[in-house]
Order: C-alpha cells, then sequence, then structure tokens
C-alpha cells in the first residue's frame, strides 16, 4: 500500500509518504520518509491488528491496530513568545541534529474494496537518543529536555492488491 500521512508528531514529520506490505491480514510492516519544521524524518513500522471487520457494504474492512514506529530526524523545540499584544513570533529555543523516536499508537483504518484506505492513528512520540544539541536562546535553555510528545496521525492511502 501505497500512503500519504499528515498530522501531529507523526512517523514521517508534519507531512510525509510511506510504503507497506501485508503479509497477513492482520499484520503490515512498512517505511516512509517526510519532514516537519526542522527538517526530513525517516521511518519504518509494524502495525498489528487484532480486531478486523469486514463490512457488508461501501467499505471491506475495519480495523482496530496497535502500531509501533520508529522515527529520526532533527527536532528543534518552539517558545510562543508572542507578548502581550499577540503580535510576536514563535522562536526557536534549541534544536537537535537528530532525535530518535519510538512511537506507538492505536489505529482505526478502513479500506474499501476499490483499495482506498483511510488510517487515523492517536498515541505518542517517545525519544530514546539524540545527537547534535544547539542552544538557539540562553534564556530559555534551561528546560531543553526532550519529552515525550502527543501525537495524531491521518493516513490516506491505496492498496495495490487484494
Amino acid at each position: 500500500m501505497l500512503e500519504l500521512r499528515t498530522g501531529v508528531a507523526t512517523i514521517v514529520g508534519l507531512f510525509g509518504a510511506s510504503a507497506s506490505f501485508d503479509p497477513w491480514s492482520r499484520l503490515c510492516v512498512g517505511a516512509g520518509f517526510g519532514a516537519n519544521s526542522s527538517g526530513m524524518q525517516v521511518a519504518g513500522f509494524a502495525r498489528l491488528r487484532p480486531l478486523v471487520f469486514i463490512g457488508r457494504h461501501w467499505a471491506r474492512l475495519h480495523a482496530v491496530g496497535l502500531e509501533l514506529g520508529y522515527s529520526t530526524g532533527p527536532y528543534s523545540d518552539y517558545h510562543p513568545d508572542l507578548g502581550t499584544d499577540h503580535s510576536g513570533e514563535p522562536s526557536t529555543t534549541f534544536s537537535y541534529d537528530r532525535v530518535h523516536w519510538l512511537q506507538p499508537q492505536i489505529t482505526y483504518e478502513t479500506r474499501s474494496s476499490g483499495g482506498l484506505n483511510l488510517l487515523v492513528g492517536v498515541g505518542v512520540a517517545i525519544p530514546f537518543a539524540a545527537q547534535g544539541y544547539h542552544c538557539l536562546d540562553e534564556k530559555l535553555c534551561s528546560g531543553s529536555e526532550l519529552f515525550v510528545l502527543p501525537t495524531f496521525t491521518v493516513g490516506l492511502g491505496w492498496a495495490l492488491g487484494p
């Protein structure tokens, strides 16, 4: 399946694409790439579908799944310094050249009999390694620790086979 993904802290960043293979109807493995405001992200994932339902009308497959993704790429933290009159702009406080993330999420997907696939997922992005720290604003770098981020993913894809 080929899929376009977007959302908040997805495995492919803000926007990207993935390709996957279903060796079994309850298992999907894939890889992807994309970008966020800091740069290019690369990712790999496996999705287990413990609950699969076959629909009788428009969609032939409905599934609830658990996806575990790994992604890596640059990361920047932003500080919303808007001021009292809200005329300011967000500023970058610190950045990393590369952060490695584990990204578990709960997914729901539906696939039509024609192959159109819609995926929605919610989860977290857990940082477990980082390289190349840069403090960009000395006043705000004291809290420059990486933390768990909430994720929200929407994917629209096309299944190339049965």
